[in-house]
Parts: C-alpha cells; structure tokens; sequence
C-alpha cells in the first residue's frame, strides 16, 4: 500500500482475530418488518499502540459503520437534539413498546427530511449491503471515511435482494447463511483530499470519489486499503478471522 494508507492499525500486515456485530438501528425493539438502516460493529482484538484514552487498558479497536455513506444530521448537535426528542416522545406514549406487526408510520412522519430520504432507502439482505463510517476519521497525519464491501461470491450474490415479511426476517437470515456459508469483506478507505468538496465538519456531505486535492494523498482519493474479513463460524459466536493491517490504535475523529 502507499504510504498515506499505512496508518495506525494498518501499518503493517498482520492478521487479527474480530468479532463482528450485525444490528439495526433503532434502540428499542421492532419488527423486522419495518425497513431501517443496517449496522455492522467491528471489533478488532489484540491491538497493540497508542490510544485515545490513556486509562483504557484493553488492546481493541473497533470500527462502527451503517450501510448508508453519510449522517444525514451533518453534526454531534443536531444528532443529539433529534435523539432527545424521540426519547421524550417515547416516554410520552407508547412508542416504547415492543413492535410486532404495525409499521411506525408515525414515527417516520416525524423524520427530518434528510432522514425521510435514508428511510425511502430500498430495504434489503444485510449481508450485502455495504457499510460506511459516515463521518471522517484521522489516522495519523491523515483523514479518511471507511467503508466495508461485500467481497465474496457467497455475499455479493446477496446485494439488493429481498427480505422476507416477517418478525424475525433479518436475524432469520443472517443464522441461515451461517449455517453452510462464509464471508468476505473488503475495508476500503477514502483519503481527504479537499477540503471544499470534502467537509469533515458536516458528515451530511457525500464524499465524491472524483475529488483530488493538492495535499500528500492527492494520487490516492480513494483507494481500497487493507483487509478482507473472513467469518468463520455462526452468528450465535459472531467471530470472524481478518486479514488486518497493524500498528497502534491510534484513532482520532
């Protein structure tokens, strides 16, 4: 790899152990009938460098992507302002029961029109989607957005496909898979090139893959670094082997 992508963690080749979550997104519980983003948690174990957080005695890194390319809020305060609301609202009514079967189509009336926009998002297999950091990461002396793609025929077949009407379709189908199949995952990585057509400030902005700027990393907007992740066993486990590049956990939004 070129060297604005040996940073931090991928500094040099070297495989580690992961476990890997698979979510959707809303906190409370609701039936998979409901179409709502995807979320793919990512946790790298023996981990050995620099840290963020001095106290943090643990040797992990971990990695939080949603299969939708920005935040449609743009910022931490607007996120949160919309957070304290829904939780008011459900606190104030029955929103924080349980769903089985109804769709919260009031709920989704509520939606900021940008959020409108990722919840008109075809609803499809989890384990094709791809997933994305949203909002920029620093990586030494440079910035980047990642992103985990479906590598593997037995994935890839899966992008765009339908989910089955049901409660428990996602988890149905994901335990499914697992049962007779692995997968591959491929991380890629976008270098801030410019900062005009790239904000790191308002991650509602949608990176464009044409942009060079004159910085150090200007030949490599956006590259495919490092690994493709391997899972080797049922959801229940949730492990998975990863073809990984190291160095510290140096990881700094």
């Amino acid at each position: 790899m070129t060297e604005p992508l040996r940073q931090g963690i991928f500094t040099t080749a070297k495989r580690y152990p992961v476990i890997v979550r698979l979510s959707t997104a809303p906190g409370d519980l609701q039936s998979d009938r409901s179409a709502a983003l995807d979320g793919m948690a990512i946790k790298v174990l023996g981990v050995i460098g620099n840290k963020v957080l001095s106290k943090n005695e643990g040797h992990n890194q971990d990695f939080l992507l949603v299969n939708h390319p920005v935040m449609p809020f743009g910022n931490v305060a607007a996120y949160w302002a919309f957070q304290q609301m829904m939780e008011k609202l459900a606190e104030s009514s029955s929103a924080n029961q349980p769903a089985t079967t109804e769709k919260p189509s009031d709920a989704a009336s509520m939606l900021p029109a940008s959020l409108r926009a990722v919840a008109a998002v075809p609803y499809s297999h989890i384990l094709g989607e791809s997933f994305h950091s949203m909002a920029a990461l620093r990586f030494g002396s440079y910035v980047a957005k990642l992103s985990a793609a479906p590598l593997s025929e037995s994935v890839r077949s899966l992008t765009g496909t339908s989910v089955p009407d049901t409660d428990s379709a996602v988890r149905d189908l994901v335990v499914d898979f697992f049962r007779n199949h692995s997968a591959e995952y491929e991380l890629r990585a976008q270098l801030l090139t410019d900062l005009e057509q790239m904000p790191v400030e308002d991650a509602s902005v949608l990176w464009p893959e044409t942009a060079y700027g004159r910085g150090r990393s200007s030949s490599t907007t956006s590259e495919r670094s490092c690994s493709r992740s391997r899972t080797t066993s049922r959801p229940s486990a949730e492990t998975s082997k990863s073809r990984m590049l190291n160095s510290g956990a140096k990881l700094v939004s």
